[in-house]
């Protein structure tokens, strides 16, 4: 009979643990849950800032190429304006030396 009672004792001490463990595994994968949830939620929100402050260089990137753009042609056509007003000068001045030899 020494034996049952031990057995019977082991039994409800067994299942006290398992029912002792299962709410601290209940408790514990709830909590790492919630926890995952908001690093989770954190990594969201963080890549969408990075995804926007990308977009914001790439146009601003866009917008640097455009005026560079614009300052070549300008450039190109400040010294288009420089070579004519040399040709201009030089026809002048070849103009007055005829002038003057008539």
């Amino acid at each position: 009979m020494l034996y049952k009672e031990h057995e019977a004792k082991y039994q409800s001490q067994t299942k006290l643990y398992q029912e002792k463990m299962g709410r601290i595994e209940g408790k514990f994968k709830g909590e790492l849950s919630t926890r995952v949830g908001t690093v989770i939620k954190k990594a969201e929100e963080e890549k969408s800032k990075y995804d926007k402050a990308s977009k914001n260089v790439m146009e601003l990137s866009d917008q640097i190429k455009g005026f560079m753009e614009k300052f070549d042609e300008l450039k190109e056509q400040i010294s288009q304006s420089s070579v004519n007003f040399e040709h201009f000068q030089m026809e002048s001045e070849t103009g007055k030396a005829e002038i003057h030899l008539l």
